[in-house]
């Protein structure tokens, strides 16, 4: 689903809006219901998906639908696009766990679902609100890219076409800012003030890879011009997707 410009999500001074930022779900229905209940709770104005709803978990269906309607901007993930290559590009993109569950991720998927996954572009520029946002990478070329390492997170903040750009993949949290660098503790919220051009990485709904087993996503705020972010920390009952799993 692409940024629709014909809508006026945010005036300039006039309004505060709130938009949450999800990323790699993977199937994992449990954890997304939670974000959408504390989504909802917390009176959210536009929620974008960077990508990642399928692969790994048991439910990348149900997770494409809730996320259909969540959502009003999502993009297209890695998995996504495993999903949508042939077995051979699949095979030798993934590892063996991953395409596995591409693999089993194809026979829960009807036509239609793979043909929407395949229509999604992997980044977008959303210049009303001065915001780029990615799976992997905005650079050209380098979509998958893991942006972990501060080399690759400067050739970030130096191809971004706005100053705050959001990525997913890695599944573990993180900002950084031109000025100040890696923000080893977050404040919250973190005012993202100035000129300063910043990398955020919301983490991850379904498969938190930081050592923190709960639910991970962003929330930016835009308040009279002013913008700050919040990472969100979400509890679910992991041991009921493990049932799923293994019984």
């Amino acid at each position: 689903m692409l940024f629709d410009n014909s809508i006026t999500y945010y005036k300039g001074g006039e309004a505060t809006m709130k938009i949450a930022i999800i990323s790699d779900i993977h199937g994992n229905l449990e954890a997304l219901e939670k974000v959408a209940e504390d989504i909802k709770n917390l009176g959210i104005t536009l929620v974008i998906c960077l990508g990642d709803i399928v692969g790994y978990g048991p439910y990348p269906a149900e997770c494409l639908t809730r996320v259909q309607g969540l959502a009003t901007v999502i993009l297209r993930g890695n998995h996504e696009q495993a999903v949508t290559d042939t077995i051979e590009e699949a095979r030798e993109a993934m590892k063996d766990l991953a395409f596995h569950a591409i693999e089993f991720t194809r026979t829960k998927l009807s036509t239609s679902e793979i043909a929407y996954l395949n229509s999604l572009s992997p980044s977008q520029v959303l210049s009303e609100i001065n915001l780029t946002i990615a799976h992997g990478s905005a650079v050209p070329d380098r979509g998958w890219t893991y942006v972990e390492k501060e080399g690759l997170i400067k050739q970030e903040l130096k191809n971004s076409a706005t100053r705050i750009c959001v990525l997913g993949h890695t599944h573990v949290p993180l900002v950084y800012g031109s000025a100040h660098g890696l923000y080893k503790y977050l404040p919250d919220p973190l005012i993202l003030g100035g000129d300063e051009k910043f990398i955020i990485n919301v983490g991850s709904v379904g498969q938190p890879r930081d050592g923190d087993c709960r639910a991970s996503y962003g929330v930016l705020k835009i308040e009279n011009d002013a913008t700050s972010f919040s990472l969100r920390r979400v509890f679910y009952y992991l041991i009921h997707l493990i049932f799923v799993f293994y019984g």
